[in-house]
């Protein structure tokens, strides 16, 4: 796939994390940005405190106070995309954890061909699944995933697309970025700013906080849209 792949890797045991770390390096070396967790209290803290996403998670399933399942259960409250794959040391949990909905499931020690051929089948499906834009960047063509994506500001016939750890930039007006935008996800807050609604924290006078804390503006006249799209946004997301 292209485009940045954020991992998460959740486990208590060093050992583990350095063998599934190993082997996503020989799988994909470029953009692939991986971070690690050693228990699913401080994945789930980071998820509420960052609003960051992940493409796909390997998930111990017996960690110590909240297991692989219960971390998984969580997540998947506030975060329906991401694709969970289970490293256990026992099937015998398995059929707890369909309700979370998990992607793959490996046996420790895991074995490198099936971790390859669930890697790879994870990103064939991300390519299918995870809309996306696609722009210049200096020299490079970049495709992001919406899911990377916190907001868009226009300066000067430049669009700066902001998301959690780098600042891209591109030529190009907003009407033409509008026509690459599934509107029903993103919301325009200012004549100069459009928001990822996934990301919406708090609406306070003329100024929208993100779940990362960054603040953009909010103009008066698209006031009462942006509050509609939030609302009608987040009563989406429970459906689904």
């Amino acid at each position: 796939m292209n485009g940045i792949l954020k991992i998460a890797i959740c486990d208590d045991e060093n050992d583990s994390i350095s063998v599934l770390s190993e082997y996503i390096g020989k799988i994909q070396q470029d953009n692939v940005n991986i971070s690690v967790f050693k228990s699913g209290e401080e994945l789930t803290a980071h998820y509420s405190d960052t609003g960051e996403k992940f493409n796909i998670i390997f998930l111990d399933m017996e960690m110590k106070e909240m297991d692989g399942i219960d971390t998984a259960n969580r997540i998947r409250k506030i975060d329906r995309t991401a694709i969970i794959i289970f490293v256990t040391s026992h099937k015998k949990y398995m059929e707890r954890s369909f309700e979370c909905r998990p992607f793959r499931f490996l046996v420790k020690p895991v074995n490198f061909d099936k971790f390859k051929e669930a890697f790879l089948k994870a990103c064939e499906s991300i390519d299918l699944e995870h809309p996306y834009i696609v722009f210049q960047d200096s020299r490079d063509i970049i495709r992001l995933l919406y899911e990377d994506i916190l907001y868009f500001e226009n300066k000067s016939h430049w669009v700066h697309i902001h998301t959690f750890d780098k600042e891209y930039r591109t030529y190009m007006t907003f009407s033409k970025l509008l026509k690459q935008l599934d509107m029903n996800r993103f919301v325009i807050t200012h004549k100069s700013y459009i928001m990822n609604l996934d990301y919406f924290k708090e609406l306070h006078g003329n100024d929208i906080t993100l779940r990362n804390n960054a603040v953009i503006p909010l103009s008066r006249s698209y006031k009462n849209d942006v509050k509609l799209k939030i609302l009608n946004f987040n009563e989406r997301k429970y459906l689904i």
